[in-house]
């Protein structure tokens, strides 16, 4: 919600096709990560792939913390 807020903040002239635009990205990107995360479990199985989402988590979660913090 948070972010489909600030999509129709960042161009209020045309809130619908930023919000239409958002949506789509924010569904395609979610198949396309299930689509994914199916050939990695039938090439490795499920507990790399966890793995890998776990690290890949902490790595951003990291990241936005440093970015945020040179904001402030």
């Amino acid at each position: 919600t948070t972010l489909q807020t600030n999509a129709t903040q960042m161009a209020p002239e045309a809130r619908g096709s930023a919000v239409a635009i958002f949506a789509s990205c924010l569904f395609l990107g979610t198949s396309a990560g299930v689509a994914l995360g199916g050939l990695v479990i039938e090439a490795v199985g499920y507990a790399p792939l966890f793995l890998g989402c776990g690290a890949a988590l902490l790595v951003l979660g990291r990241a936005f913390s440093v970015l945020l913090g040179r904001l402030r």
